[in-house]
């Protein structure tokens, strides 16, 4: 069973991904040991058309890495 929305659906047919695709580079981006190369900024939904709700920008603090 698939928790991804309509919406989330458009975006994965969009790019000519699978859900299966979606789920396993989610559990390497959720690793504390493999390397991901997830690093910069994110745009939420900037691919999809959007939708009617007024928007916010987000601005976030984190600790510096050690390793």
């Amino acid at each position: 069973m698939s928790d991804l929305s309509e919406r989330d659906k458009a975006l994965l047919a969009k790019f000519g991904m699978t859900e299966e695709q979606v789920e396993r580079d989610e559990k390497m981006a959720e690793s504390e040991t493999e390397p991901d190369g997830l690093t910069g900024r994110v745009h939420y939904g900037l691919h999809l058309d959007q939708p009617d709700e007024e928007m916010i920008s987000v601005s976030i603090r984190v600790p510096k890495s050690t390793s």
